[in-house]
């Protein structure tokens, strides 16, 4: 088997969405003829706030391993900025000398990794690849974006070493940060290093296929798409769970984080018209909203229906989530407005869940057409078309205790993330016919 070293700040059992990318390939390379290595932090699952992630952990590398992969958890040491953002959680002084020295961070790794807090992933790998000499790719998955200069540095330590640049999001180019003020100045040397970085890559990956053509085109690099996709052994598990269903509610849900770019008052009004038969309830639900506190508040805000029902929670365990979407009778998803090739994972997870999706309002773009090729699309762009299909499906509440759905189940097949990475190894051997 060929080895690969995947290098990810995060990774399972790290409970963010991110860790589940290069999850995935450690799961599903092998069956390709590739064996992996994972070079990552320290993760014990229950880091559950941004000031338990950066809080250090046990100064000792703990390696996983089997005949198919091998894991490298490194231990997490905190860095100055870490100690102050974690005393800011209790003295508000410490926020801004938190923020301060971010800013100054943020300048001072681009010359030198040893403002990189994780700097230890390189200084492993350096170690590993000398003296595993038959390594024959590397693999980095952004963000952190840092995480590029440390490929860029292994790849001109050992150029006969394949490395690919993975963007599980867009950085510099990304249409859903707004850079303004000293962040306007901060992302014009971003911009340069980003591109110095990437500049000896052999291939980058990119999520989504206006990410892929928007990438090539900065870069003017090989390009491809690898979509994030579902876990089908997640979704067979879920498979097993009798969901909770009554003609006489209705079950919205929104998983996750929600963003200001992304227009909620559309699918909110509706709901604040909407007038339920007396008897029936219609519940709204936002798992992990609070994440971003000021979005869950200005939720509550604008939803001043009494008869909705609504329930807004800080990140909870993934099952307790998959759960809550398959008791769910509709889930939603927002676009970002005015932008495009912007995917968020639970599409897919919604999708292979076979549930009824309401996308409100649209992007007109990769959105819509995932949901018209799965067969599972509600689309409403105003609140008029919002209110008469959430109308609508309380009649089909009534008179069912479910909603009918006639998934395009082969369609819905290609996103899981085994196929995602039949993709990915596809693109490494083309790496290597072309030597």
């Amino acid at each position: 088997m060929k080895k690969i070293i995947i290098l990810s700040y995060f990774f399972t059992p790290c409970n963010l969405t991110a860790s589940s990318r290069p999850g995935s390939w450690a799961t599903y390379l092998p069956k390709y003829g590739y064996y992996p290595i994972i070079i990552t932090r320290f993760w014990s699952g229950k880091e559950l706030t941004e000031y338990q992630r950066l809080a250090p952990t046990e100064d000792k590398v703990h390696i996983v391993q089997n005949h198919d992969a091998e894991i490298h958890y490194l231990p997490y040491k905190s860095s100055f900025r870490d100690r102050c953002f974690i005393k800011s959680e209790h003295q508000s002084i410490y926020k801004f000398i938190s923020k301060l020295i971010t800013t100054l961070y943020l300048l001072l790794q681009n010359y030198s990794i040893r403002f990189i807090p994780f700097n230890n992933l390189y200084h492993y790998a350096d170690d590993y690849i000398k003296k595993n000499p038959d390594i024959a790719y590397l693999i980095i998955s952004g963000n952190p974006f840092e995480q590029f200069f440390l490929g860029y540095l292994l790849k001109k330590k050992y150029p006969s070493l394949k490395w690919i640049a993975d963007y599980r999001d867009e950085w510099t180019t990304s249409e859903i940060i707004t850079f303004t003020g000293i962040r306007r100045l901060l992302w014009k040397s971003q911009q340069y290093f980003e591109k110095k970085w990437i500049s000896n890559t052999d291939l980058i990956t990119a999520n989504t296929e206006y990410a892929t053509k928007k990438l090539a085109a900065f870069h003017h690099k090989k390009t491809k798409k690898v979509l994030n996709g579902f876990d089908p052994k997640e979704i067979a598990e879920m498979a097993k769970y009798q969901p909770k269903s009554s003609k006489n509610e209705l079950v919205i849900v929104h998983n996750g984080t929600l963003y200001e770019t992304q227009d909620i008052t559309v699918f909110i009004e509706a709901l604040n018209q909407i007038n339920p038969p007396e008897g029936f309830n219609i519940k709204f639900k936002c798992p992990g909203i609070k994440i971003k506190k000021d979005m869950a508040a200005w939720v509550e805000k604008l939803l001043t229906n009494p008869r909705i029902e609504l329930l807004l929670t800080d990140r909870i365990p993934k099952t307790e989530i998959l759960q809550m979407q398959m008791d769910a009778d509709l889930l939603l998803m927002v676009a970002h407005k005015n932008k495009k090739g912007i995917i968020g994972s639970k599409l897919y997870e919604y999708i292979a869940l076979n549930k009824p999706v309401l996308l409100c309002p649209s992007d007109h773009d990769e959105l819509e057409s995932t949901l018209e090729q799965a067969n599972l699309g509600y689309i409403c762009n105003n609140v008029a078309e919002t209110k008469t299909c959430i109308e609508s499906l309380i009649k089909q509440k009534q008179q069912n205790s479910s909603i009918f759905t006639s998934p395009n189940t082969e369609a819905i097949q290609m996103y899981s993330r085994e196929n995602q990475t039949k993709l990915l190894a596809s693109y490494l051997l083309e790496l290597d016919s072309n030597e």
